[in-house]
Protein backbone atom coordinates (compact mmCIF):
# COMPACT_ATOMS: atom_id res chain seq x y z
CA UNK A 1 0.00 0.00 0.00
CA UNK A 2 2.82 2.26 -1.12
CA UNK A 3 3.38 4.70 2.09
CA UNK A 4 2.66 2.30 4.58
CA UNK A 5 4.21 -0.91 3.24
CA UNK A 6 6.93 -0.96 5.64
CA UNK A 7 4.27 -0.99 8.73
CA UNK A 8 2.82 -4.84 10.15
CA UNK A 9 0.27 -5.98 9.03
CA UNK A 10 -2.25 -5.38 11.72
CA UNK A 11 -0.95 -1.71 11.76
CA UNK A 12 -1.71 -1.81 7.89
CA UNK A 13 -5.57 -3.57 8.37
CA UNK A 14 -6.23 -0.70 11.16
CA UNK A 15 -4.59 2.08 8.92
CA UNK A 16 -6.64 1.07 5.94
CA UNK A 17 -9.98 0.70 7.53
CA UNK A 18 -9.22 4.32 9.02
CA UNK A 19 -8.87 5.67 5.29
CA UNK A 20 -12.11 3.55 4.50
CA UNK A 21 -13.31 6.29 5.93
CA UNK A 22 -11.94 8.71 3.50
CA UNK A 23 -14.54 7.80 1.01
CA UNK A 24 -17.60 9.26 2.80
CA UNK A 25 -15.53 12.22 3.16
CA UNK A 26 -16.50 15.90 1.40
CA UNK A 27 -12.47 17.11 1.29
CA UNK A 28 -9.02 15.85 1.36
CA UNK A 29 -6.96 18.07 3.22
CA UNK A 30 -3.57 16.54 2.21
CA UNK A 31 -0.62 17.93 4.45
CA UNK A 32 2.96 17.18 2.90
CA UNK A 33 5.95 17.94 4.97
CA UNK A 34 8.03 20.09 2.43
CA UNK A 35 11.13 19.01 4.54
CA UNK A 36 11.22 15.80 3.92
CA UNK A 37 13.38 15.01 0.91
CA UNK A 38 11.39 12.50 -0.74
CA UNK A 39 7.98 14.56 0.00
CA UNK A 40 6.75 14.52 -3.64
CA UNK A 41 7.30 10.55 -3.93
CA UNK A 42 5.10 10.34 -0.12
CA UNK A 43 2.51 12.86 -1.58
CA UNK A 44 2.09 10.36 -4.62
CA UNK A 45 2.17 7.54 -2.96
CA UNK A 46 -0.50 8.81 -0.67
CA UNK A 47 -2.27 9.67 -3.76
CA UNK A 48 -1.78 6.45 -5.39
CA UNK A 49 -2.95 4.25 -1.99
CA UNK A 50 -6.57 6.43 -2.21
CA UNK A 51 -7.27 6.32 -6.11
CA UNK A 52 -5.89 2.27 -6.33
CA UNK A 53 -6.17 0.46 -3.53
CA UNK A 54 -9.29 2.46 -2.38
CA UNK A 55 -10.77 3.22 -5.42
CA UNK A 56 -11.41 6.80 -4.79
CA UNK A 57 -11.13 8.49 -8.55
CA UNK A 58 -12.64 11.77 -7.82
CA UNK A 59 -10.99 12.87 -4.86
CA UNK A 60 -11.71 16.23 -3.83
CA UNK A 61 -8.37 17.36 -2.36
CA UNK A 62 -6.45 20.88 -0.60
CA UNK A 63 -3.31 19.90 -0.96
CA UNK A 64 -1.23 21.86 2.24
CA UNK A 65 2.51 22.40 1.94
CA UNK A 66 3.59 22.33 5.51
CA UNK A 67 6.25 23.36 8.17
CA UNK A 68 7.05 27.00 5.95
CA UNK A 69 8.31 28.50 9.12
CA UNK A 70 11.88 25.87 8.12
CA UNK A 71 12.07 27.17 4.83
CA UNK A 72 14.96 29.93 5.06
CA UNK A 73 16.42 31.76 1.88
CA UNK A 74 16.70 28.55 -0.30
CA UNK A 75 14.05 26.25 -0.80
CA UNK A 76 14.04 22.59 -0.03
CA UNK A 77 14.84 19.85 -2.29
CA UNK A 78 11.73 19.61 -4.43
CA UNK A 79 9.49 22.09 -3.68
CA UNK A 80 9.14 23.21 -6.88
CA UNK A 81 8.56 19.79 -8.24
CA UNK A 82 5.56 19.71 -5.49
CA UNK A 83 4.28 23.10 -6.81
CA UNK A 84 4.72 21.88 -10.34
CA UNK A 85 2.59 18.77 -9.19
CA UNK A 86 0.22 20.60 -7.15
CA UNK A 87 -0.31 24.20 -8.36
CA UNK A 88 -3.21 24.63 -6.11
CA UNK A 89 -1.29 23.87 -3.23
CA UNK A 90 -1.07 25.59 0.16
CA UNK A 91 1.83 26.66 1.67
CA UNK A 92 1.71 26.71 5.68
CA UNK A 93 2.79 26.20 8.63
CA UNK A 94 1.59 24.79 11.73
CA UNK A 95 3.92 26.17 14.06
CA UNK A 96 4.26 29.71 13.38
CA UNK A 97 0.17 29.45 11.71
CA UNK A 98 1.45 31.11 8.54
CA UNK A 99 -0.29 30.27 5.43
CA UNK A 100 -3.70 29.66 7.20
CA UNK A 101 -6.32 32.46 6.04
CA UNK A 102 -4.56 31.18 2.63
CA UNK A 103 -5.53 27.42 3.43
CA UNK A 104 -9.37 28.39 4.89
CA UNK A 105 -10.05 30.09 1.95
CA UNK A 106 -8.78 27.26 -0.52
CA UNK A 107 -11.05 24.48 1.75
CA UNK A 108 -13.98 27.04 1.48
CA UNK A 109 -13.36 27.74 -2.41
CA UNK A 110 -13.02 23.17 -2.96
CA UNK A 111 -16.26 22.89 -0.83
CA UNK A 112 -18.17 25.11 -2.77
CA UNK A 113 -17.39 23.99 -6.35
CA UNK A 114 -18.23 20.80 -6.05
CA UNK A 115 -22.23 21.96 -4.66
CA UNK A 116 -25.04 21.95 -6.32
CA UNK A 117 -28.29 24.20 -6.20
CA UNK A 118 -31.38 22.93 -4.68
CA UNK A 119 -35.31 24.46 -4.48
CA UNK A 120 -37.49 22.24 -2.67
CA UNK A 121 -40.86 22.77 -0.93
CA UNK A 122 -40.84 20.38 1.73
CA UNK A 123 -44.38 19.85 3.62
CA UNK A 124 -44.29 20.84 6.85
CA UNK A 125 -45.55 17.14 7.92
CA UNK A 126 -41.76 16.82 6.89
CA UNK A 127 -40.38 18.54 9.66
CA UNK A 128 -37.44 16.25 9.78
CA UNK A 129 -36.42 16.98 6.43
CA UNK A 130 -36.95 20.59 6.76
CA UNK A 131 -34.28 20.47 9.78
CA UNK A 132 -31.95 18.31 7.88
CA UNK A 133 -32.03 20.60 4.51
CA UNK A 134 -30.39 23.30 7.10
CA UNK A 135 -27.82 20.97 8.16
CA UNK A 136 -26.35 19.40 4.41
CA UNK A 137 -27.20 23.03 2.90
CA UNK A 138 -25.90 26.53 2.67
CA UNK A 139 -29.60 27.89 3.09
CA UNK A 140 -29.59 31.04 0.45
CA UNK A 141 -33.02 31.91 0.54
CA UNK A 142 -36.12 30.79 2.60
CA UNK A 143 -39.72 31.23 2.38
CA UNK A 144 -42.73 30.10 4.40
CA UNK A 145 -46.40 29.58 2.96
CA UNK A 146 -49.45 27.64 4.62
CA UNK A 147 -48.35 23.84 3.45
CA UNK A 148 -44.87 24.08 3.06
CA UNK A 149 -41.15 25.60 3.61
CA UNK A 150 -39.83 26.70 0.21
CA UNK A 151 -35.65 26.52 0.46
CA UNK A 152 -33.01 27.24 -2.03
CA UNK A 153 -29.62 26.43 -0.97
CA UNK A 154 -26.18 25.19 -2.16
CA UNK A 155 -25.53 20.97 -0.57
CA UNK A 156 -23.06 17.92 -1.58
CA UNK A 157 -24.98 15.95 -4.90
CA UNK A 158 -25.06 13.10 -2.73
CA UNK A 159 -27.37 14.90 -0.10
CA UNK A 160 -29.08 16.59 -3.00
CA UNK A 161 -30.42 13.44 -4.29
CA UNK A 162 -32.86 12.97 -0.81
CA UNK A 163 -34.49 15.88 -1.79
CA UNK A 164 -35.45 15.16 -5.13
CA UNK A 165 -39.43 14.21 -4.63
CA UNK A 166 -39.26 17.98 -2.96
CA UNK A 167 -37.77 19.82 -6.12
CA UNK A 168 -39.06 22.94 -7.30
CA UNK A 169 -36.46 23.54 -9.93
Amino acid sequence: MGFIQKLPHNVVAAFRATLEEVVEADLLVHVIDISHPFALEQAISVENTLRHDLGIEQLSMVPVFNKADRLDNTEPKGLNALIDHYPEGVLVSAVTGEGLPDLLTAIEAELMSSMVRVQVAIPYTQADMISLFYDLAHVEDEQADADSMHLTGLMRPRHAAIYDRFRQE
